[in-house]
């Protein structure tokens, strides 16, 4: 009988999806963007956008499938010219309002960068991934 009720917890706590903690304040976003860096750096755009997937307000649309799309591209290229990422880091953070922010990182090669830039939007209870860009190159970290 013990057995079969550990079977059971486990199948339900497997089958459970556990959503992320919302980003409630900008401390919380500050933390995720650069976690999120990090993760494209060491463990590719396709775990990375996965997480940003969660504080996505539509997850399962297109846009999104077209944003990771688009990351893939940039990560396949950057690795074919440079190699892989050795690291990020954070250039600035723009606030064009107290409800939009734009996070600017350069991800680091052995002889290159690219530029990232990462939108978040704050909504009524939480911050939303708004989108973002990426430039193979480091001149966009100047705008």
């Amino acid at each position: 009988m013990q057995k079969l009720l550990t079977a059971v917890l486990f199948v339900v706590l497997a089958s459970t999806q556990l959503q992320a903690a919302p980003l409630t304040s900008e401390a919380d976003v500050d933390e995720f963007v650069q976690d999120t860096m990090n993760a494209i750096s060491s463990e590719g755009v396709e775990i990375a956008f996965e997480r940003l997937r969660e504080h996505t307000p539509d997850p399962d649309s297109g846009e999104f499938e077209a944003w990771i799309s688009t990351a893939r591209v940039h990560e396949s290229t950057m690795q074919a010219r440079v190699g892989t990422p050795i690291g990020n880091q954070l250039i600035r953070v723009d606030h064009a309002s107290d409800s939009l922010t734009r996070y600017v990182y350069i991800q680091k090669y052995k002889t290159h960068a690219s530029t990232w830039k990462l939108y978040f939007y704050r909504g009524e209870e939480r911050w939303y991934f708004n989108g973002f860009q990426v430039w193979v190159g480091s001149p966009a970290a100047f705008d």
